[in-house]
């Protein structure tokens, strides 16, 4: 409800948030004057103002409704942020649908080449990138579902309980445009005498459920982290072994290599196992808390990108900066702050938020921290869009030519924040070297 005054000078705006806000917290009357409640001043926009630009907007002042007006300054209406988003994500939740409804994996094939192309247009747009790893994530989790229920049609009932689980940047749910396959399965614990069943259905279900992730555009991991290597396709038991050894025992290097499995949630199956199995990794971190220095240790190590000096946009200058190589240090950060204090969000700026909540960082680090982490996110989805509408082989080389001096100078303000957080953690965790 706006809020004017002569009709026609708007002065302020209830939301429901104001309510929440204020006449709850308040306590204030029925009979109060409105002003009591509302927010004021209002944001304005003109009405011919596009919807990036009004998300833009709404991000600057942290609001989430913008009112639009006419060449005379009059009211033409509210466009709601959260609305815009909602109604995106349900144009997308139809190609779930679609997903779910597919016979074949050349049909899931031909969505997930539609849905590139779709992506390029919103990154285009200047789409947040936070937005489009969730259009991604729930596409790819959709996928894996539905190639999963395809495989267990093909080989029967599995013989005991499972979950399939995602890893790395799935398992963040921060995949980009340049993904591969990440993934694993728990088995529950079996008889001795069910060994050669369980063990014969679950390798062929999960070579046929990779094989498929393959074919429709998830390519292979190239460390061959996947359901399908034997190695991690193991039951429970085996699986809490595997995090005693990495954590009970933690030489940097090993727990460098085995750090990608500490993001891992359930796609598909028995979620019950992870469950657990995140409990006893706690368990573990508890009992044996220099892991957390190792982890801390391989952060404080991590080499930020050099910046260039000079002309960026010079035609002799060919200079690329790797951009996953700056984005490593801040999720690494959020893992190992986010282990020590049992927080088992794995999607990274949900780990940053947890850990303000829990006073574990302050509101500043926050807030820098999820810019630097969003703006490096969108750097690289810009990157991989333009490599991939330009048919080339997508990388997360970014060539300092095809950014602007602003931003380059934004760039140049995140490193240095990233090694700002480096130097904490060689404080917190007392990292000599």
């Amino acid at each position: 409800m706006l809020i004017t005054k002569n009709i026609n000078e708007i002065i302020g705006i209830i939301t429901d948030s104001d309510i929440q806000k204020r006449i709850f917290a308040l306590n204030l009357k029925a009979d109060n004057p409105a002003y009591m409640a509302m927010t004021s001043p209002v944001i304005l926009a003109p009405e011919h103002i596009t919807v990036m630009e009004a998300i833009e907007t709404g991000r600057q002042h942290k609001i989430n409704h913008l009112i639009l007006h006419d060449e005379e300054m009059k009211a033409k209406g509210v466009f709601r942020i959260s609305a815009f988003y909602g109604r995106l994500f349900d144009r997308y939740s139809l190609l779930n649908e679609d997903i779910k409804n597919a016979e074949t994996t050349d049909d899931i094939k031909q969505m997930y080449q539609r849905l590139q192309k779709q992506i390029i247009s919103l990154v285009k747009s200047g789409l947040p990138a936070q937005y489009i790893t969730g259009i991604l994530t729930t596409f790819s989790d959709a996928v894996t579902v539905k190639v999963i229920e395809m495989a267990i049609r093909d080989y029967g009932h599995p013989p005991a309980n499972f979950s399939f689980i995602s890893l790395g940047s799935e398992g963040r749910k921060e995949e980009t445009l340049l993904t591969d396959q990440d993934n694993a399965l728990i088995i529950e614990d079996f008889p001795k005498e069910k060994e050669t069943i369980v063990i014969d259905y679950f390798t062929r279900l999960s070579l046929k459920i990779n094989e498929s992730l393959h074919h429709i555009g998830y390519a292979f991991c190239k460390g061959n982290i996947m359901a399908m290597n034997p190695k991690w396709c193991k039951p429970y038991s085996a699986w809490v072994k595997y995090f005693r050894e990495w954590i009970s025992t933690p030489e940097p290097q090993n727990l460098l290599e085995a750090t990608i499995f500490f993001d891992f949630r359930t796609v598909y199956g028995d979620a019950s196992l992870t469950d657990s199995l995140k409990e006893k990794i706690g368990q573990l971190i508890k009992e044996n808390p220099v892991s957390l220095y190792h982890l801390a240790y391989n952060t404080v190590q991590l080499k930020t990108p050099h910046l260039i000096s000079g002309n960026i946009h010079s035609e002799k200058n060919t200079a690329v900066i790797e951009l996953k190589s700056a984005v490593v240090p801040i999720i690494m950060f959020a893992r190992t702050y986010s282990l020590q204090n049992n927080i088992w969000q794995t999607n990274t700026t949900d780990r940053l938020h947890m850990l303000k909540e829990k006073r574990i960082i302050d509101k500043d680090i926050y807030e820098n921290l999820v810019f630097a982490f969003r703006f490096l996110m969108s750097l690289r989805f810009r990157t991989q869009a333009q490599q991939l509408e330009n048919n080339e082989k997508m990388s997360n080389d970014l060539h300092y030519r095809d950014i602007s001096y602003s931003e380059f100078h934004i760039l140049k303000k995140v490193i240095e924040d990233i090694e700002d957080l480096q130097s904490k953690m060689k404080s917190d965790f007392r990292v000599s070297g």
